[in-house]
């Protein structure tokens, strides 16, 4: 099994990433499926999710993994004891020396364990070895607990990879009210829609997360369930309970 270079390596984590070959494809794209029936529940339409997206992953990924075998990028799975948790699709710098962060998805069962942070990190030492200045991602709007991942949820985490920026291993934090400050700034600007129709662009970053927080909590089965979602501790979103509106 082709294991990545030991350079994230770690005693502490309960996962390995490998790389993915052609005859991955279908396996990738069952946890493609997993994860978008998961986060993606009330963003798209349930019959899409329930009836049709597992044959359209595998379709795409068929195809996908043709334009990697040509150099168009790598796909990285994390193992957990021969078992995939979850996946990261990169795509080589493009003309802007930029490396598209094309998926990134951890199995629902897996959320809050730190894999989605570790394989953000291998991504920018891929990044690096491939002379990139800086990556990229897309994000649907109304996913926000996915920009809560990369945004505002991993705010003791830098993901730039120029020389200008901080190695994300080495965990360097940033302060959440200058977070807050760039959310209102954008938020002013004429040509910045924040959500569809400039629907957030006048709400502060602690009102989005805490109604994003309440909507998940709303419908979660249990509290546990919840913060499994959210990749919050139990323990942390108990003692926040009240800050969030959760009764």
């Amino acid at each position: 099994m082709s294991i990545y270079p030991p350079t994230f390596s770690d005693p502490t984590w309960p996962f390995v990433l490998r790389t993915a070959m052609s005859a991955d494809a279908r396996l990738i794209a069952g946890m493609h499926a997993q994860s978008w029936a998961s986060a993606y529940r009330g963003i798209l339409p349930d019959d899409f999710l329930d009836r049709e997206m597992t044959a359209e992953r595998a379709t795409h990924w068929s195809t996908r993994f043709d334009e990697l075998a040509a150099g168009a990028g790598e796909v990285l799975i994390a193992m957990q004891d021969d078992r995939a948790i979850g996946f990261v699709c990169l795509v080589e710098p493009d003309e802007n020396g930029s490396v598209l962060v094309d998926n990134l998805h951890a199995l629902p069962g897996v959320k809050g364990s730190g894999l989605g942070t570790v394989m953000l990190s291998v991504a920018a030492q891929w990044a690096r070895d491939r002379g990139a200045t800086s990556m990229h991602l897309y994000v649907l709007e109304p996913n926000i607990a996915a920009i809560g991942f990369y945004v505002l949820d991993s705010s003791e985490e830098s993901s730039g990879v120029g020389d200008d920026c901080s190695n994300p291993a080495q965990g360097t934090t940033i302060d959440r009210r200058f977070l807050s400050k760039i959310w209102t700034w954008l938020g002013r600007l004429p040509d910045v829609s924040i959500g569809d129709d400039r629907k957030y662009n006048k709400v502060s970053l602690a009102e989005v997360e805490r109604e994003h927080i309440a909507r998940v909590a709303a419908r979660a089965p249990s509290f546990e369930a919840a913060a499994q979602i959210l990749g919050i501790d139990p323990t942390t979103l108990q003692r926040r309970r009240k800050r969030y509106g959760l009764a």
